[in-house]
């Protein structure tokens, strides 16, 4: 009990301290609007800004700006860098604004990438995490009985047979997460039992299939290592770290029992939605996303509809879809963590004639329907 009382003393002298550097920025802030003037119309102009169009009042950025660092944990070791993370932080809250005041099917809000720049984001949290995929498919065609029996409506989370959702952070393993969301759902509903598996594994030990641990790899490639261990290490057992360790590859792997075994692996026909409802309807599929725009760094929640083109550079987990909806989706697990999104999740817009050909065929929205595919689990 004594421990518990000098954490939590800690711990709360620690957010006094928070607190009385907010208070101090705070003033410091508000001594500078004094120099200048406050407004609280929606266009606020600011000289000390560049003259740049602002959408809210000065003294609400910050307390957003605090409350963003509150959720992010994120610190600044110099001024400078403080005042230039600030800056890009209130650009984005503008186009919060903005977008939200269209009021659109979706719509954005502050997540933790909220001080990053668009082109920042693409770079540190999206860019290679999954390589290009030019290998021939092993295509799965299910039969017209098959599709004729899909359901109106499909949810995996409902059925408590996906895990809670992970945190990639600045490592592009995004492929392996949604190998191992894939591998822990299709065996959970074929075998009664949900394991969290080690992603931090396929990162380490899985570029003999091909992959490239925080440089990328392609969900496939990490099924192919699954099949060969004959399943993972646990998650609490092989525990993630965000960075490549492939050093410890075999003394950390050795350490441990693997569970959650697959046959194989199937590929869904490229580009079908009938195809794919079908395959989710068994279980949740791995698929790749184009993710690297503003609208999935800001994304808060509603069916996003807007064009997020079909590059795909991330891999995601579909989980389910609904077509009783409005507007029609298909609900994926991302690998941002809880804070990003409704609870880690988004829903993408369904039957919109996302991203299609000149010649016929759609990618479906941000490109969902180029490359799905999922694990098989033996009886």
């Amino acid at each position: 009990m004594k421990t518990a009382a000098i954490c939590l003393g800690i711990m709360a002298l620690g957010a006094d301290a928070r607190l009385r550097d907010l208070a101090k920025q705070l003033r410091k802030e508000q001594a500078k609007r004094k120099q200048w003037g406050s407004s609280t119309v929606e266009e606020v102009v600011d000289p000390s800004s560049g003259s740049k169009n602002r959408t809210t009042t000065e003294e609400d950025y910050w307390k957003q700006w605090g409350e963003f660092q509150e959720m992010s944990g994120n610190s600044y070791l110099t001024q400078a860098h403080h005042d230039e993370r600030f800056e890009i932080f209130k650009d984005n809250i503008d186009k919060i604004n903005r977008h939200n005041a269209l009021g659109l099917s979706w719509w954005m809000g502050v997540t933790q990438f909220a001080d990053l720049t668009e082109q920042e984001f693409k770079d540190k949290v999206v860019g290679g995490c999954t390589l290009p995929d030019d290998r021939p498919r092993n295509e799965y065609i299910f039969t017209p009985e098959e599709l004729a029996d899909a359901a109106d409506r499909v949810d995996w989370t409902e059925e408590k047979m996906v895990t809670p959702v992970k945190n990639q952070g600045q490592c592009g393993s995004c492929w392996a997460f949604s190998t191992t969301g894939a591998v822990e759902s299709r065996y959970a509903i074929a075998k009664g039992q949900l394991n969290s598996l080690s992603e931090q594994e396929l990162v380490d030990c899985g570029g003999v299939d091909g992959n490239n641990g925080c440089r990328g790899g392609l969900m496939d490639y990490g099924f192919e290592y699954v099949q060969q261990q004959k399943g993972l290490c646990l998650e609490t057992a092989f525990p993630y770290k965000a960075k490549d360790d492939k050093r410890d590859c075999e003394t950390d792997r050795s350490a441990c029992q693997h569970y959650d075994a697959i046959t194989g692996y199937q590929d869904v026909k490229k580009n079908s939605a009938d195809q794919l409802e079908a395959a989710v309807k068994q279980g949740p599929v791995s698929i790749a996303i184009e993710a690297d725009q503003s609208t999935f760094q800001l994304y808060r929640g509603g069916v996003l509809t807007a064009k997020c083109g079909k590059k795909l550079d991330h891999g995601v987990l579909l989980v389910g879809y609904d077509n009783t909806a409005p507007q029609k989706y298909w609900k994926v697990k991302n690998s941002w963590g809880a804070t990003w999104g409704e609870q880690g999740y988004i829903r993408l817009g369904k039957d919109i004639n996302a991203n299609c050909g000149a010649f016929g065929g759609c990618a479906g929205q941000c490109g969902l329907l180029g490359q799905p595919s999922y694990p098989i689990v033996g009886k």
